[in-house]
């Protein structure tokens, strides 16, 4: 029987290359305590150094296992957008952000999504009826 961290390394291995985070370093820590009755992880993504730590609390486990992985892919889709949070804290901060920096975190963050989509869309054969 796997024990939690496992479970939750074997779901985050899944997601992996869904989302292109092949490597990256993702670090995990299971709680033995909740940290508030509505949080089930956590997650403190690194973009720069491709280094992402998240943190499960005991209250992930008592979801399904749909629920589970919803979860997981939630706090690994905090990576992706990181960089754009990162420019919206910037500039609430007061610090300056050029339009071009805008514009090339906009189109990085795109083609990652876009890469991933596809990359769905390459695995079922398909694409969407237009």
């Amino acid at each position: 029987m796997k024990t939690k961290k496992e479970h939750a390394l074997s779901i985050i291995n899944h997601a992996r290359p869904i989302l292109l985070l092949e490597g990256w370093e993702i670090a995990i820590t299971v709680k033995n305590k909740d940290k508030d009755i509505t949080i089930q992880a956590t997650c403190t993504p690194l973009p720069s150094y491709r280094s992402v730590h998240i943190t499960i609390y005991p209250n992930f486990f008592k979801e399904t296992q749909q629920q589970q992985h919803s979860i997981i892919l939630h706090e690994l889709i905090h990576v992706i957008i990181e960089p754009y949070s990162k420019l919206v804290t910037n500039l609430l901060d007061g610090k300056l952000v050029t339009a071009k920096q805008e514009e090339d975190l906009n189109e990085q963050i795109t083609s990652w999504l876009t890469q991933i989509i596809s990359n769905l869309y390459a695995k079922e054969k398909t694409l969407p009826k237009t």
